[in-house]
């Protein structure tokens, strides 16, 4: 279990790092130098942040390993520890409300498309199984 740990762990430091580097992009492609002159945090601490709530939201999602739980419970606890993470770590950044907004809204449409993802990989097997089931090799 502590290798998957890692592995998430690691992940959510990409994922952070990743956001982090796109939005400055954005930011600094709008706004020029003023991107950072106005952030009213250092650089160090923008990417520190970012790096908290890429591992926020990435490490809950080990909890998808477990059958013990309803899918619905899960993903309860995983939006709650990522958006409980994610409001308090934008609000002491200063990042503004259509940021948060923004983020939220990407955090939905990439797990959105991992459901599906997941979803239709899950009706695959179903369908193999049943095939497998019906032919007797089961």
């Amino acid at each position: 279990m502590s290798g998957k740990v890692m592995k998430y762990l690691f992940g959510g430091i990409s994922w952070g790092c990743v956001v982090s580097c796109i939005v400055n992009v954005i930011g600094t492609m709008v706004k020029g130098n003023a991107w950072f002159t106005e952030a009213g945090h250092s650089y160090a601490a923008q990417v520190a942040a970012a790096v908290i709530v890429g591992v926020a939201w990435v490490l809950p999602s080990v909890i998808y390993q477990s059958d013990r739980m309803p899918r619905a419970m899960q993903t309860l606890i995983h939006f709650v520890i990522g958006f409980g993470v994610y409001f308090p770590t934008a609000f002491v950044m200063g990042w503004i409300f259509l940021e948060m907004l923004l983020m939220a809204a990407m955090s939905f449409v990439i797990w959105i498309c991992f459901c599906v993802h997941y979803r239709r990989e899950a009706k695959q097997i179903n369908e193999q199984l049943k095939q497998k089931k019906n032919r007797g090799e089961l």
